[in-house]
């Protein structure tokens, strides 16, 4: 668990990881359930939201604009009119952020931090008005906290 969890760094590592698990690594015999290789497509589009295949053509609905350390984003949806994602920064101490957004159709619209447990809100609704592809929001993200980001049409 460890090797999956606290103890990964970067995606190579987790790409390679596995590979311990086969025989004549650290056991002699194979360890199956162990040695499933993650898909490098499927962690592409969980955290991008790309639904096809990116290197044909990418149609990635968002770019996190944060280092790539402590953090994991997972898009769980992702539209011409919405965009949800959770999100989780295993640091310490808050962590400020950003997203670019490329798909979302023009038009007013309002975004919210949730935290996923308590289905509370973290911060105000804000509101966002998409007049292109290149869209930016920023948030702060609570230290160990499961949250989720929802991008919603404005009321």
């Amino acid at each position: 668990f460890p090797g999956y969890t606290s103890e990964v760094r970067f995606t190579d590592r987790v790409l390679t990881f596995p590979r311990l698990f086969g025989s004549d690594m650290m056991f002699p015999e194979a360890v199956p359930a162990a040695s499933k290789r993650p898909d490098p497509d499927l962690l592409y589009a969980a955290a991008t939201g790309d639904r096809g295949a990116f290197r044909v053509f990418p149609l990635n609905a968002v770019r996190w604009l944060t280092p790539p350390r402590a953090i994991a984003a997972l898009v769980t949806h992702s539209s011409r009119a919405r965009f949800t994602a959770e999100l989780f920064h295993f640091g310490e101490k808050p962590r400020a952020m950003g997203a670019e957004l490329y798909l979302l159709a023009p038009g007013r619209y309002s975004y919210i931090l949730i935290d996923a447990r308590a289905e509370l809100e973290l911060a105000p609704r804000r509101e966002l008005a998409v007049t292109g592809p290149r869209t930016r929001i920023e948030l702060e993200l609570p230290p160990q906290k499961l949250c989720v980001l929802k991008i919603l049409p404005a009321e």
